[in-house]
């Protein structure tokens, strides 16, 4: 998920080559595609209407999308309807079945089957431990902070971070710039993977 959002977030791009203008149309095509996906997908779509949208036909297009994005069309919407019901379960208290209605999903147990799949227990166990009335409205990736002076905070944060770095860890709490140095290399070095993973393909 970090890489996904990294990659989102923060665009590279090639050095030492150049682009072809094939190449410039066919992530200029793609990125229009994805763009309409994001617009649209809490209603039903099809394979035909996205064609259309990259002005290709359906046999033709179902193979470009696979070879541009590197997995099959309606892997990529279950994905995106999948992160917004994610936020949605997390941030409101709409039921389960308005979630998956919201996001695009056919019915309740196409998206408790999906999350299953993807969490190895249903979406109700979720939906059971947050409290509904506990909820801050925000709207999706927009950066919400927490009050310093709420009680236990500290110890929170710092038990999270010791659940995620190394032990012992190269990267002590508070971050200094060195720090900052390192974990920005860190990020090129993933973004360097990303780059030569999709090279192979």
């Amino acid at each position: 998920m970090l890489l996904g959002y990294l990659l989102s977030e923060f665009p590279f791009t090639n050095s030492n080559e150049s682009e072809s203008p094939h190449d410039h149309k066919n992530l200029k095509t793609i990125q229009t595609v994805l763009d309409w996906l994001e617009r649209n997908f809490d209603r039903k779509i099809t394979l035909e209407e996205a064609a259309k949208v990259a002005r290709y036909n359906r046999t033709y297009f179902s193979s470009f999308f696979r070879r541009n994005v590197g997995i099959p069309f309606y892997d990529y919407l279950t994905r995106v309807r999948f992160r917004h019901a994610l936020y949605l379960l997390n941030s409101t208290g709409k039921s389960l079945t308005d979630i998956a209605a919201d996001c695009g999903f056919p019915d309740l147990k196409t998206f408790s089957t999906y999350y299953k799949k993807t969490f190895h227990e249903p979406p109700s166990v979720q939906h059971r431990a947050i409290d509904s009335h506990a909820f801050t409205a925000g709207r999706e990736r927009e950066n919400l902070y927490l009050d310093t002076t709420t009680p236990g905070i500290d110890d929170k944060l710092h038990a999270f971070a010791n659940f995620y770095l190394p032990k012992p860890t190269s990267l002590p709490l508070p971050l200094a710039p060195d720090n900052l140095a390192r974990i920005a290399e860190l990020c090129g070095q993933i973004m360097k993977i990303a780059e030569c993973g999709s090279k192979t393909r």
